[in-house]
C-alpha cells in the first residue's frame, strides 16, 4: 500500500492511507537512500508499506517514493543532512519584529535552503507591535525578490484570512524560530491542531520550544493541509556549493553583471560591482553581510569534507 507520513518519533511513523492512520516502523530497521541521512523520512513523504495489523492499524515501511522537494538543513551534531519536511507546495517562513527580535539573516538562510519548485512566503506575525521603517524596509526587500509578504497579528486576528485564502488547496509548510507565533498561527488556520503555545523567555528574549517534531495535518473538513515544524534557532545550509551561493541572492544579479571578474564571488575581488552597490546604498549592507557569513560557513564545511 501507499501512504503519507504525518510524523515520525524515534523511528515510529504515523502513515495515513485511505483515511486510516497506521503506526509503522521501517522494514529491516533501515531504509535504502542515496546518501547517509539524519532521518530517512519526514512529514509529507510518500511511502510504500505493508500492513501487518488492522486492529490496531500497524505496518512496515518498505520504501520511500521519489520526493517532489524537501527542506533540508545540515545537522552539525551528527554531520548529516536532516530533512524537516517533504513534498510541499508553499514554504512560509514565519517571523516577527518583537519577542523575539527580528532576525533577517535567519530568513536569508531559510530562503536559500528553500527548494526551487515551491512558492515562498514570508509571514510577519505580531504586527500589534510597531514595525520600524528599517524593519519594514528589510521585509520589503524579500518581497522585491519574489517572496510573497503577509503582515498578520494572530493576537488581533488581523491578516489571517488573506493567508487562508492564498493557500488555495495547496500543501503549506511552516518554518520559523521559536517564539514567533508559528504554533499560534497554525492553531488559527487549523483549529483542530491544538498545538501548545508558550511565552517568550524574558531572560533570553527568545522562544521556548513547544513543538519537537514536524507534523502534517492532512486536508480535511475544508481545512488547509499544513506541515508544522519545530521552532528552529539556527539553520546550517546544506547542499549548496560556495561558488553557487551568489545565484541564491537574486537581488545581486543586476549588479553582478558589471563585475570586473568573470565568476566574481563578491567577497574580496577588485572591481566588484556588488560591493560597490552596497557602498553606494543601492544594495542592503546587512543582506551582503548575511551572504558573506554564509559563504564563509559553506567554504569551511567544504574544506572539512562535510
Amino acid at each position: 500500500m501507499q501512504g503519507t507520513v504525518l510524523c515520525g518519533i524515534n523511528n515510529v511513523f504515523t502513515v495515513l492511507s485511505e483515511r486510516i492512520r497506521y503506526e509503522c516502523r521501517l522494514k529491516g530497521k533501515t531504509l535504502d537512500t542515496e546518501t547517509a541521512e539524519y532521518n530517512p523520512l519526514a512529514a509529507g513523504d510518500s511511502v510504500n508499506f505493508e500492513p501487518i495489523s488492522l486492529n490496531p492499524p500497524q505496518g512496515l515501511i518498505t520504501s520511500r517514493l521519489p520526493r517532489k522537494n524537501a527542506f533540508i538543513r545540515f545537522n552539525k551534531k551528527l554531520s548529516k543532512p536532516q530533512t524537516i519536511a517533504a513534498n510541499f507546495d508553499i514554504l512560509a517562513a514565519v517571523t516577527c519584529v518583537r519577542e523575539p527580535p527580528f532576525r533577517p539573516r535567519f530568513l536569508d538562510r531559510v530562503f536559500v535552503s528553500a527548494p526551487e519548485n515551491c512558492e515562498r512566503w514570508l509571514i510577519c506575525n505580531k504586527t500589534d507591535f510597531p514595525v520600524t521603517e528599517e524593519e519594514r524596509r528589510r521585509l520589503r526587500g524579500f518581497e522585491s525578490i519574489g517572496i510573497k509578504l503577509f503582515f498578520v497579528s494572530v493576537k488581533e486576528n488581523r491578516g489571517i484570512e488573506a493567508v487562508r485564502n492564498a493557500i488555495d488547496g495547496r500543501r503549506l509548510f511552516l518554518v520559523g524560530q521559536s517564539g514567533v507565533g508559528k504554533s499560534s498561527l497554525l492553531n488559527v488556520l487549523r483549529p483542530d491542531a491544538d498545538r501548545r503555545v508558550a511565552s517568550v523567555s524574558q531572560k533570553y528574549n527568545r522562544g521556548r520550544h513547544t513543538t519537537n517534531y514536524s507534523l502534517l495535518f492532512p486536508e480535511e473538513n475544508d481545512l488547509p493541509e499544513i506541515i508544522d515544524s519545530p521552532g528552529i534557532r539556527e539553520i546550517e545550509v546544506y547542499g549548496i556549493d560556495p561558488a553557487d551561493l551568489r545565484f541564491h541572492f537574486p537581488d545581486f544579479a543586476p549588479f553582478a553583471e558589471r563585475c570586473g571578474i568573470n565568476g566574481c564571488r563578491h567577497i574580496s575581488e577588485p572591481r566588484c560591482a556588488v560591493k560597490d552597490a552596497v557602498e553606494n546604498g543601492e544594495l542592503d549592507n546587512d543582506r551582503w553581510l548575511s551572504y558573506f557569513n554564509l559563504y564563509g560557513q559553506l567554504e569551511r564545511r567544504c574544506g572539512s569534507g562535510q
